[in-house]
Parts: C-alpha cells; structure tokens; sequence
C-alpha cells in the first residue's frame, strides 16, 4: 500500500471513529460496530464499503486492531548513552515474576532441524544483525535501590552457540532432553542477551538450530519478526547482497518512555477509571483440581490438543456473523459457560491477549508491546447464550478501546490483596491466535522441518490457544500439572467441543440447559451409573438371615458382653422368647417399639425379638435428654416400649403406653416358647427406625425395610469376605445406623459380636487393648474415633489380627491414615460414604498408598444394588468433572421419614433416568472418568473465605503432613461480616515445643504449602479431640470452646520494638509514602505492589537484612514479616559457615 492510500485509509477511520463507529478486525473479518441508538451517514457507509479492499489490507499488515488516538501516537525520544530508561510495565511484571519465582515459563523457543550444507559464519552474522538492529534483544535490566531500568548494550559480540551433537544423533530421547536443557536455562536478565542461539551439530549435514527469546524482550509477534529477518539477512549474506530490510522508525525504549508519558497524561486517568469500574470486587476461578493447590503458585505444566472440524467451525462462524460478533467472541463465550459449569461461579473473569501495536511504526519492531486484557462476565443460569455472547461482545469491544492500560499496572491498582498461590486476576487465558503467520523458513538449499518441543510450564491454570486454519480449528490447552491430571483436561477439552455443537444448534436456549456431553456420551454415561441389575434375595428378611444362619452355627459364640457370651442357638432362642412376650403384650406386624436400653446382651436380645414379632425396632439412647425421648416415643405413637428399671426412670410415658422392663420381667420372658415365633414378615416391612436430626430442631424418623438391610449384605457380587471366623464390635451406638452394619455383618455370617459399653468405647487405650487381645478381624470406625486410635495401635502393637479397616459416618481425611498404612500394609483400609436414608452404606473404595498421598476425598463408586448420580440444581445430569449434588438410587433406598410427608416428597424423588425412586443426600460430589466418585461436603455448609471456596478436608490433609500434630480439625467461625479458620489440634508426641511455639510453627509450615487464605487464624493445642455419641468430631463444642475463649481486643496500632523492625518500618515508610505504619499493618493494603516489594528487600539488603520477594507475598502482615527477617539471617548466616569460603 503506497503512502498515499495508507494516508487515505487511516483518515477514513478517523472519521469513522468521529462519527462513533468502531472498525476493527478480527479473524480476517472487517468489522464496524455502531451504537444501537446511533445512525452512520449513508455517504461514509458506502464510502467505508467501496474501500474495504484497502481497509482489510490496512488491518492485515497493521495489527487486528490498528486504529490509535493521535494523543497516543509513539514517537521517538532522544536518548542519551547512560540514561536510566524505564521499564513497561509488561516488562516490570515479568521481572518481578523473574524475582519471585524464576521465568523459565516465559521462554519462547522454536526448534528447527536443518538437513544440508548449512553456512554456519552466515547464520550467526544474520542472528547477530538481528540482535544489533532491535535494540531491546541487547537490553539487560539492571536496578538502583530496587528500581529497575533498562541498559541498552552493543550486539557485535553477540555469540552463536555451538553444541558438539554427534552422541544424539542416533539417541532421539537424549536429543529432546538436551534441547529441553538449553531450553531451560535461566536467562540473567541483568546480564544475558535476550535472544540466544544454539546450534547442535549432529554431523557435517545435520543440525538442529535452537531458538529462544525470553519473553521481556519479545511477543508472539516477534516471533514472525525474527524469523523473516533471519531469511533475509542469511540469503543476503550468502548471495552477498544488500538485505532488502527497512529501516526502524522506532525502538521498544521509545515504547517504555511513552508508556510513561501516557501514564502521566489524562488518557490513562481514563483507562484506570474503566477498569477499576469493571474490575472492583472480581472473584478468582476456582475450579475443582485433581491436587490441592500449591502455596506458591506453580508453573510445572503440560499441554494437550484437539481440533474442531471445518463443518462446526463454519457454523460457529455463521453464527458469530449472525448475532455480529466475532470467532473469537463466540468461542469465549463457550469457554466462559464451560468455566461457569465446572466452578459454579457466576463471576467469571478470563485474561485474552491482544497485540497492542496499533501504530505502523512498531508493526516491524521486536519487543513485548503484547497486553492481557481481563474480560469478566456475569453468568447466570437461565440467561441464554445469545444473551451472554451480546455482554462478551460489549465488554470486549470496550476493552479494545481502554487496551492501552498496562496489565502490569492494573494489577498494582486494583488487587490489594495477594495471593501467591495464583495469578492476580485473571487465573485462565483464552486467546484465538491472529499474530502474522510465521514464513516458510528457507535457507539456500536446506531442507528444513520444525521439531516440535515439549513445554513443560504453565503461566496460568489453564491457557487456552486457538488458531484457525483451513481445515478447521486447532486448538491447545495448557494446564498447570501440580493442579490438574492430563485426563481431566481431556476431559475438559471433549465437553467443550460436544458444548460448542449444542450452542450452534440452540443458541437461544438457557446456559442451563447447554450439554456438555454428546449424546452418546450421555446414554454411555447412563448405562455406566445404572449397570446390569445384581441379584440379592428379594424374598428374604433380617430374621430369615438370622435364623439360617443360627441353624448353621449352633455352637459358635454369636454376642459377647463384659464377660457374658451367648451362642447363637442362644440368642435365636432368647430372641424367640421375648418375640411371644412382646406378642402377648399387644406387639402386631407393622409396629414400631421404641427400645431404650444400654449396650449388653439385652440389647440385641431385644432387637431380635421385636423383629420375630413382626414389629420394627426404634433404638432410643437412655442418655437422651428426657424431652428428646419423649418427643421419640410421642413420634411413633409407641404402644409399646422396651425397656429397663433404670432407663426410663426420668421420663414421662403416656398412661396408655405399655413399658416392658426386661430386666422385671425376665422371668415371664424366658417362660414363652424358644422355637420360631408365628409372626407374618415380609421384605417389605419395617425393621427399624432412626433418628437423625432435623433442621426444624426436631428429629426426624428415618423408616428402613427388611429388604433394604438384607441387600446390603447378600448380593451376587460381594465386596467383602466376611466369614464365620471373623471377630467384629459393636462400638457405635445402636442409635447411629453404622451399627446397623456391625451387628448383621457379624451375625450374617456366623461371626462373633463383641458389644462395647459407652464407657469402654470412650477407652481408646482399653478398646486397643481389647483389639489386640480379642483378635478382631473386623473394625468399623468413624474416622474421628479411628486417628486417636490409630497413635495407640501403631505406637504400641506390631501386629494385630484385624483384617479389614472400614471407615464412615464422616469424611475422612486420608493423609492420616499413613502411619496405619505403613505399619500394618496388609490390613485393607476400605472408604464407605453412607447414608442413614440409604441404609448405612453407599459408596466402596479401598485405600491405596497412591490413594493416600493423592489426598482426594475419593468415595469410591456405588455398591451392588446401588447407583449415584450427580445432579445439577435443575435435576440435568452432569458429566465427570462438573461438581453436582449426589442422588442415591437402588434397592438401598429407604421408605422415607416417619411422619413426615412433605419433607418425604421433597428428599425422595422418582427417578427421572429409570424405574424407582432418588435420595437428595444434600452433599456434593463431582464424579471422575474412572466412575469414582469425589465427595466435596455439604451444599448448605459451604465455607467461604475472603472469597475463595474452601475445602477443609485439604486444609487438614496439609496439617498432618506436618508431622506436628497427631491429629487436628480445622473449622470457620464467622468474624463479624466475615469468617475466619480456626484450628484445633492435639500435638505429635514427639513435639516438646510448647503449645504457642507450637502453633506458631505449624502455622509457618502451612503458610509454605497453602495459599494464605486456608491458613487458619488461630491455633489452639488440646489433649484430645471432642466427640459426639456416634464417634464423630464435635465441632459444634469446638466452636463454642472457641467462641467462650476467644480475646476480642486488638490493638489499632503496634509499633516497632527490635531493630529488624524499625529498620523495616523505616523502610516501608519511604517507599509507601505514607506514616505511621504499624506492625499489624498489611503491606499491600497500604498501597504496596510487586515493584515496591522489591524495593523493600533492596533496600533491606543495604541494611544488612535479608529477604525474598516471596516472603512479601507469604507475609504481608509487617509483623510476621519481620520474623522471616530474622530466620532468613539465620538461615543465610548458617549457611556461610557451613559452606566453601
């Protein structure tokens, strides 16, 4: 385009642009977007068409959005040698990720085999004219008391580097090791080129040619720069002739003076304002990972790729058209309804690249002129895609306009809190690539192929690159490894394209309804969770079962209590007994009979003889609140109750109310007839009702049948051995379902019962005394009661007989069962997540060492005759990966709740997908490829934390680790308008540290392997965990302990005391620009940012005192920072004297 028409052109954007069009360009797509209330003049309309031919050239050669205000126009500045020359604000965000962290992940390689005779002199002389003609490829950085400046150096010495290859030649993996090597080496960005070179000679014919930018000084637009040059200056060297390159009008110095220059001008006062607006409160993504999240953001990565065919991309395209959008708007749209569905966050926030070279006089210039731009939206379920993809084109097309504003820079104004564990505001990317595409590289008579190179880093979660080509859309996801597994980004990858496929097809439908997966995905998905119907005894009862099983085994011990045992001929016969009586006192089939009776041997006497008497047993715990029992027995609208003298003594029962003491009448009951009692049972009836609690404050009856209790053990598929030789206890309350599971799996089996008194359960010492004595082979723990077990056994038995660990009632914390794991290997660790409703059990998943230090909270898959779904919150079904609530179906799913319809109905669904009915269980869980399923807790017990969504269970698994505590729990107390963690431990044996030193240790371990904001607040050191009745944590006596201990006065200001901490207030003072500080202050709430954190351990540094940036960002609280001060002395210190001089 001659200068002329180039002139022309930008004139007619001029004054388009005056008259409110923006034109921009997008995917080889003009674009001119007017406001709806505004009406172009007809003559600029068919001006603008008859000279669209010039436009799309002028936008193709001069960047996707090329038009630029004349107030921000680039010039170039005189320049003295010597003079300090700022740094972009692009560039000083690296350069304090280079401080923090290390930038191995913002190297930009290619690697190009060459095949033929390679003149080695010519392409050195073509790299170096490269590095002598862009000035920022010979810039280094260098600093003054923390501020950074750019030194601009000569290029003439710049060195190929030459890398003897002839051992690689035939060995492809130690090739790819070596590139990687080369790769990867740090680049000293205050000494070292920022373009090398490596040649790797792998014979006179053969070579391979390394290229690697660091990003500080180049962007992928540089890249295509480069390599054009490189043709050029090397087939002009060769040919010797004049290299046909024009000159540049600019260099990236004069950039970074400009940007400082905008900075200061009212246009960026423009530019903030815009953003702060749109960025004020931005929630960080938080999707569920495959590992907990590292306290120091990770850059360990990977990538994975995928394609969308031409027939979907043209679809995509039409309807982009269509709605006036762009590609790029639409497949964001897509993405964001992707991030929304996996994180089930409304406020979703994504970075996209744009190339920011809006001026023709930096289109030929190496440099980092790239800017992120953070384009958030609100989501919400019933808003259609049209409807979100309109707000993605509005808030992109205003970005656009506001591009200017330096990434670097927002990040510093609008985030005052940071988290070192991720990316400041934008933690995924999404960039469809339009970059010029880089030339075919020919050198002579070379042959020529690209070797693709392993990326193993990751700058973001999830980066997601796009690029259009002719036979569709190729695409790239790269994810960060220490978060997420390959197999979940396939995943993820797959439901994108099959989401994609559903918006083209329904663009007006609700983001709700969007699939995620194809319908073949879904009915495979379906067959997955409902397999072939396993057979169990449909015809068969709880009595029936027993009976056989007594008939069986005669002779062997069925119960065990305190010295006393009964056979199970009998037990059979004293259960018989006691059914006739109960008949004889007015018991019918269908009845409920609350039984209110301690552990013992009565106990399950009266159990089963409620059973053979056709009724179904309602266990009341005798240390109920008295108003509590009555409420129970008011409930079933008992006529009867069995009893003893002593438990109903402070109990008001109705006058109409019969109460069978057991003990009294012992006599009369062994006085009715042993054989089978004359009691018409069927599997349909009820045997037993629990109570669980109830939100209204009252307890709800939970109503489970005799079919519901006989699959649970006897099915065609069984997942246990149990077997006549196996010794269980009864260590729960017959009040809490687990001893549903306890007392049959004996008893079904012909294995011995030993039943535990309240009083020796809470024994832990004893009970492992009694573990190891009696030979039990079967444990059944809550993990609660199992981890203050567990310091028992392995520090006291080397062996014991126990062959199955099986663990439910809550959710268990893996970690800590390693020393189990290591001490008894052969004992198998079996994970059960069960429900009351249910009948006790759902889920199996045995534990794995690889489980273990894996840390999820894998609940297995379902058990036979059951099946889970995870819902959404409109009843669709998700896929793996996306979190849901979990239903439970099969033949384990109880009638319902006793006197309670309504809340029946609500929690006991019919089942959408099958035959039958769904438990709403209330919990969370997200299902994996593999059919296991992760449990993610309660729905309406979430914990949120300064925004971030928290898992417990990782903060726990991290305070095992420790190796501090032999067990703790951790749980959030609401803090006024907030909430905050709070830990309660019970120190390792080995800690001899006091409880303070203690606390304060542990919370310095954490703040090294969490991110801040799931590092409890308060640590506090108890002899032992609280637990309920049924053997879980009490955390509700842990928050009120918490709450009656709790020191509300603070002081508004502390000041400095020691020298370290007047040397680091002084300092603070300087750079801040503000006084008084105190050491309770917060670094970054008082304005401080990534550049003047720097400042701080520079000029601590000249003080004596060290420190690392990353100790800023881990301990802004200038109190705890002092601390690492003093460490880091000690350490540094320690250090030269154990080290060579």
């Amino acid at each position: 385009m001659s200068d002329n028409s180039l002139m022309d052109v930008m004139a007619l954007i001029d004054k388009a642009e005056a008259a409110g069009a923006r034109i921009s360009f997008e995917n080889e797509e003009l674009l001119i977007q007017v406001p709806r209330k505004k009406k172009l003049d007809n003559d600029l309309l068919v001006e603008l068409r008859a000279k669209k031919e010039q436009l799309t050239a002028y936008f193709r050669d001069h960047g996707v959005y090329a038009t630029v205000d004349s107030k921000n126009i680039i010039r170039s500045y005189d320049r003295k040698e010597g003079d300090h020359i700022p740094l972009s604000h692009n560039q000083e965000r690296l350069w304090f990720i280079d401080h923090l962290e290390g930038s191995v992940q913002y190297h930009m390689s290619s690697a190009i085999r060459l095949t033929g005779q390679l003149d080695v002199i010519a392409l050195q002389h073509a790299f170096r004219q490269i590095v002598q003609r862009h000035e920022i490829l010979r810039t280094v950085i260098r600093e003054e008391g923390g501020k950074a400046y750019q030194h601009i150096r000569s290029g003439m010495d710049w060195e190929l580097q030459l890398v003897d290859g002839a051992a690689y030649k035939n060995n492809s993996d130690e090739l790819k090791a070596r590139i990687a090597a080369l790769r990867d080496a740090p680049f000293d960005l205050s000494a070292d080129w920022m373009l090398r070179a490596s040649l790797i000679r792998l014979s006179d014919h053969e070579n391979v040619l390394l290229i690697v930018v660091h990003h500080i000084a180049a962007d992928g637009w540089s890249v295509s720069i480069i390599v054009k040059e490189l043709v050029a200056l090397y087939a002009a060297y060769v040919e010797k002739k004049t290299p046909a390159l024009s000159s540049l009008p600019l260099q990236y110095a004069d950039f970074a003076l400009w940007e400082q220059e905008y900075l200061a001008a009212p246009a960026w006062q423009a530019d903030l304002a815009y953003w702060q607006k749109k960025l004020q409160g931005v929630e960080n993504i938080s999707l569920p990972a495959d590992h907990p999240r590292p306290a120091i953001q990770s850059t360990r990565g990977a990538s994975a790729t995928f394609r969308l065919d031409r027939q979907l991309t043209d679809k995509l395209n039409s309807l982009s058209r269509e709605h006036g959008s762009t590609l790029f708007m639409t497949l964001l749209s897509a993405f964001k309804v992707l991030l929304f569905r996996y994180s089930r966050q409304s406020d979703i926030c994504i970075g996209t690249a744009i190339a920011n070279r809006r001026q023709w006089e930096v289109e030929g210039l190496v440099g980092f002129f790239m800017n992120t731009l953070a384009l958030r939206s609100s989501l919400y379920e019933d808003m259609s895609f049209i409807e979100l993809l309109e707000q993605v084109k509005e808030t992109t097309l205003n970005a656009y306009e506001h591009q200017d504003a330096p990434f670097g820079k927002l990040v510093d104004v609008v985030v005052k809190h940071r988290d070192p564990s991720r990316n400041p505001l934008i933690q995924a990317m999404f960039v469809l690539q339009n970059t010029p595409a880089v030339p075919g590289l020919r050198l002579g008579e070379l042959s020529l192929s690209e070797m693709p190179v392993e990326d193993r880093t990751s700058k973001f979660d999830l980066s997601f690159l796009l690029t259009e080509s002719g036979d569709g859309i190729h695409g790239v996801m790269e994810f960060c490894t220490d978060l997420f597994s390959p197999g979940t980004i396939s995943l993820m990858l797959k439901q994108y394209e099959a989401l994609l496929h559903h918006i083209v097809k329904q663009p007006a439908q609700q983001i709700k309804a969007l699939q995620l997966i194809s319908q073949q995905d879904y009915q495979q998905l379906l067959s997955g969770i409902t397999p072939d119907a396993t057979t169990y005894p449909a015809d068969k009862t709880i009595i029936d079962l027993f009976s056989e099983q007594a008939a069986a085994t005669p002779g062997n011990t069925a119960i065990v209590f305190e010295g006393r045992n009964l056979t199970y001929k009998e037990l059979d016969a004293r259960s018989n007994s006691l059914g006739y009586y109960l008949k004889s006192k007015g018991v019918k089939e269908g009845d409920l009979v609350p039984l209110c009776l301690k552990h013992g041997l009565e106990m399950m006497i009266g159990m089963l003889g409620i059973l053979k008497a056709g009724a179904a047993y309602v266990p009341v715990d005798p240390e109920y609140p008295a108003e509590r029992i009555s409420y129970m027995l008011e409930d079933t609208m008992a006529c009867l109750v069995l009893s003893d003298t002593a438990a109903l003594k402070d109990v008001q029962v109705a006058d109409h109310v019969t109460v069978v003491r057991i003990d009294e009448e012992w006599d009369e009951i062994t006085a009715s007839p042993a054989d089978a009692v004359n009691a018409v049972i069927t599997p349909d009836m009820p045997a037993y009702v629990i109570y669980t609690s109830g939100s209204t404050g009252k307890p709800k009856g939970v109503i489970v049948e005799h079919r519901n209790v006989v699959r649970l053990f006897k099915t065609d598929m069984p997942l246990f051995d149990f077997n006549e030789q196996d010794i269980w206890t009864m260590f729960h309350s017959s009040c809490f379902d687990f001893s549903v599971w306890e007392m049959y799996g004996a008893l079904f089996y012909g294995g011995k019962l030993i039943i535990l008194s309240r009083e020796a359960a809470r024994d832990t010492i004893g009970f492992a005394a009694l573990l190891a004595t009696e030979g039990v082979t079967v444990l059944n723990q809550t993990p609660g009661a199992f981890y203050a077990l567990q310091d028992i056994m392995v520090n006291t038995y080397n062996r014991h007989h126990i062959r199955y660990v099986i663990f439910g009632g809550e959710a268990l914390s893996l970690m800590l069962l390693k020393p189990w794991k290591n001490k008894y290997p052969s004992c198998r660790l079996i994970n059960m997540y069960g429900i009351t409703e249910t009948t006790v059990h759902v889920t199996y998943k045995e534990i794995t060492a690889n489980d273990i230090e894996l840390g999820l909270s894998n609940i297995g898959k379902p058990i036979p005759t059951l099946h889970c779904y995870i819902l959404d919150s409109n009843g669709a079904l998700l896929p793996p990966g996306i979190a849901g609530e979990i239903y439970v179906g099969g033949a384990g799913v109880s009638r319902g709740y006793l006197n309670r319809p309504e809340l029946t109905a609500e929690r006991f669904i019919k089942n959408p997908f099958g035959d039958g009915r769904l438990y709403r269980t209330g919990d969370q869980g997200r299902l994996l490829a593999d059919g296991n399923i992760v449990y993610l807790g309660r729905i309406d017990n979430q914990v949120k934390i300064r925004g971030y969504r928290i898992e417990l269970g990782e903060i726990e698994n991290a305070l095992q680790k420790t190796g501090l505590v032999s067990r703790g729990v951790v749980l959030p107390v609401a803090d006024g308008q907030t909430s905050r963690l709070i830990c309660y431990y019970v120190p390792d044996k080995n800690a001899d540290r006091l409880n303070d030193d203690l606390g304060k240790e542990i919370r310095e371990v954490l703040a090294g392997q969490l991110p801040d904001y799931m590092v409890p607040a308060d640590f506090s050191a108890l002899p032992d965990l609280p637990l309920t009745a049924n053997g879980k944590v009490d955390k509700k006596l842990l928050t009120e302990i918490y709450r009656t201990t709790l020191d509300t006065t603070t002081a508004a200001y502390i000041a400095p005391v020691e020298d370290r901490e007047q040397v680091l207030i002084n300092i603070c003072e300087e750079v801040l620009r503000r006084r008084p500080i105190g050491m309770l202050d917060d670094f970054f709430a008082l304005g401080g940012d990534s550049i003047k954190s720097i400042q701080v351990v520079s000029r601590l540094r000249q003080h004596g005192y060290y420190l690392s940036v990353k100790d800023v960002l881990m301990y802004p609280q200038l109190k705890q920072l002092s601390e690492r001060i003093r460490r880091s002395e000690r350490e540094v210190s320690q250090g030269l004297v154990e080290g060579p001089v």
